[in-house]
């Protein structure tokens, strides 16, 4: 997809518009909490959460976990 800004990203295809949404609103810094008590209509919060986790998992969203090299 390209954005307003002319940038384009890859995204899984199989992303519906509620995985568009938690994306957008997590990348604004909410967490799933936030998410699901402003948007109700999303889902419940064990569903946010295993679609951020999804998203994480395929790239769409960093993972902060830190990795120490040894």
């Amino acid at each position: 997809l390209c954005n307003l800004d002319g940038q384009w990203t890859k995204y899984n295809m199989l992303m519906d518009q509620k995985d568009f949404k938690i994306l957008e609103l997590y990348k604004e810094g909410k967490s799933a909490q936030e998410i699901h008590k402003l948007h109700k209509d999303i889902g419940s919060l064990a569903l946010i959460y295993r679609r951020i986790d999804k998203m994480k998992k395929e790239g769409i969203i960093p993972n902060e976990k830190q990795t120490i090299d040894l």
